[in-house]
């Protein structure tokens, strides 16, 4: 297994958990940016923050690292739609 494959089954075994877990995979009903869904867009984070950690010998827990990754965007709304409560998006989605 190469080094993009083990990564991939990483982030696959964690996705599952919080797909488990919680709700997760609604993630990808919504968009991030363009046309890339907040599911992938927290997958691709993911992806790329072991490759960072990996290419500077960081000591972290890869587990954490990435369960944080898949999470950092994790909100279940279009914050696109005009609506009051999303104005502020952008400051406010990580307390919520």
């Amino acid at each position: 297994m190469n080094d993009e494959d083990r990564i991939l089954e990483d982030i696959k075994e964690i996705l599952k958990e919080l797909d488990e877990q919680g709700r997760m995979k609604y993630t990808q009903r919504y968009m991030q940016h363009s046309d890339i869904s907040v599911y992938k867009h927290c997958i691709s984070v993911a992806y790329t923050s072991v490759e960072l950690v990996e290419r500077f010998s960081l000591n972290v827990n890869r587990k954490e690292l990435i369960r944080g990754a898949l999470l950092h965007d994790y909100f279940l709304y279009d914050w696109h739609e005009k609506n009051a409560g999303h104005r502020f998006h952008g400051f406010i989605h990580a307390g919520r």
